[in-house]
């Protein structure tokens, strides 16, 4: 998934750079990030290749502010997108990373705050995903409800996991 072809698919009415971070997060931050700097360089390249159009608008708040909106060729790239079949990323876990060093410490406390302090995050995401599911069209809900499976998975593993640790410890 490019962050390009998030953009154009965001882009379903005319929007500004910060209208489409805020729903970024509401539609995609589940499984996907990318901060105002990198969507605000995404945006004028797809300009320059003819993909997005803009203009300035006034504000309510500050200087005027750029409108982004999808041309032809733009719903184009994002229809050849959409046919061309699921595309699978390498995803980043930097948790994963943290955990596989964590036995440096050597410190089973400090594994098992780490391990709790992932649980918690999780049972925080999981919860915010299923109020977002209860409002999403259909196939938005779709990944939400993916999203949420994987991290019911997580919470298993978390909790099998912890409670080993637990019977180690005594």
């Amino acid at each position: 998934m490019s962050l390009e072809h998030v953009l154009l698919g965001l882009l379903r009415r005319p929007a500004s750079g910060y209208d489409l971070k805020r729903e970024f997060e509401e539609r995609v931050g589940q499984f996907w990030s990318a901060p105002l700097s990198q969507i605000y360089p995404t945006l004028r390249r797809l300009e320059e290749r003819g993909l997005l159009r803009s203009h300035e608008e006034p504000s309510t708040r500050g200087p005027a502010r750029r409108v982004y909106e999808r041309t032809l060729d733009g719903w184009e790239e994002l229809r050849e997108w959409l046919e061309s079949g699921p595309v699978r990323g390498r995803e980043r876990f930097p948790h994963l990373a943290q955990l596989s060093f964590l036995g440096e410490l050597q410190s089973p406390e400090t594994t098992v705050e780490f391990l709790a302090g992932l649980r918690s995050r999780w049972v925080a995401d999981l919860e915010r995903l299923r109020k977002l599911a209860a409002t999403a069209a259909f196939h938005a809900e779709l990944g939400l409800r993916l999203r949420a499976r994987l991290l019911e998975a997580q919470l298993v593993w978390a909790d099998d996991v912890l409670q080993s640790l637990q019977a180690a410890r005594g």
